[in-house]
């Protein structure tokens, strides 16, 4: 772990630095740490005597009698032992690099002796030639290229149906009624008519689909105030009658308060001299001060300190019936 540091802060009291909470945390963890690594964790066991002064190339030895460590000469080092046994064969390395293609053409020789380069060719298995060359061509990532013209052309031209070979014999296969203009393919015996695009009627408009996801949260909202002010106003030399935030309707009348630790909260008391307004340490006690600034009988402020206690009180200096609890949360 590293070292906990504690922040003091900027300057004294301004708020800046750790809670005592906090810093006392860091201080636990420190110890923690020393007593884990030098101790069973509650005990420390690494003690060293310091009524032994040390000499140049001294060590420190662990004592067994006073269980604590000292400066001592080091012993002569021990004879070297013998050497271990060879350890086992390793695995073997992983297979080499393939070697360079090596060197030649991948064109095909035609029948006149000259070179074809990537041509689809016929070839005569008797006589071990190629007899014929098309004008199609395979390239080397294996994509084919027809040359654009009538002879280079694959064609699927029939003069009308009565010319279609057997279905049954070309399944998959593409033709061309030249009577009616109309494509076909082969399948499962049958010659399949091929509709053009205006044969074809729009079909019903399909079902909306599913919503998509939710998009992703917005960015968060600049952050609140953390001061609150409240206006105090009498009913009679009873209560004092609240407004502001968080009062409502019925509980306006010496309500009791929750204040936060480290928000400000002002009062503004419009009774003036009248009622003044204390913030005491207990119902009728002495008057809580830490964090108090302003006038008792016009606007005073309050910023909850954090080591606030749980409850404090406000109260008429004047009329002790008039305020209730403040909960420090």
């Amino acid at each position: 772990m590293t070292k906990q540091i504690i922040n003091t802060g900027a300057a004294a009291n301004d708020k800046s630095g750790d809670t005592l909470r906090s810093g006392a945390n860091k201080i636990n963890s420190n110890f923690n740490e020393l007593y884990t690594n030098l101790g069973t964790g509650t005990a420390l066991q690494f003690a060293i005597d310091f009524t032994i002064s040390p000499t140049a190339g001294q060590t420190l030895q662990y004592n067994v009698a006073t269980g604590k460590f000292q400066p001592g000469t080091a012993g002569a080092a021990g004879a070297t032992g013998a050497t271990g046994a060879t350890g086992a064969t390793g695995p073997a390395g992983a297979t080499g690099a393939t070697g360079a293609s090596g060197t030649g053409s991948g064109n095909v020789n035609s029948v006149n002796g000259g070179y074809v380069d990537n041509r689809i060719t016929r070839y005569d298995g008797t006589s071990g030639t190629n007899i014929q060359n098309s004008l199609v061509t395979i390239s080397d990532s294996g994509a084919i290229t027809a040359p654009n013209n009538t002879g280079s052309m694959i064609p699927f031209y029939y003069p009308n149906a009565e010319a279609f070979p057997a279905a049954a014999n070309s399944h998959g296969a593409l033709a061309h009624n030249h009577t009616n203009g109309k494509m076909y393919y082969a399948h499962a015996g049958l010659w399949i008519e091929l509709a053009n695009m205006t044969d074809v009627a729009a079909g019903a408009t399909g079902a909306t689909g599913a919503t998509g996801a939710t998009g992703a949260t917005g960015a968060t909202g600049p952050a609140g105030s953390s001061e609150i002010s409240w206006s105090l106003s009498a009913s009679g030399s009873s209560d004092y009658v609240f407004s502001g935030p968080g009062i409502v309707a019925g509980n306006t009348n010496d309500p009791i308060l929750y204040l936060y630790r480290g928000f400000t909260y002002i009062f503004v008391n419009t009774t003036g001299g009248s009622h003044p307004l204390a913030i005491r340490v207990s119902n009728g006690g002495s008057a809580y001060t830490l964090g108090v600034s302003g006038s008792q009988t016009g606007t005073q402020t309050f910023i909850v300190p954090m080591n606030a206690p749980s409850t404090l009180y406000y109260q008429c200096t004047a009329h002790s019936g008039m305020g209730n609890v403040i909960n420090i949360v």
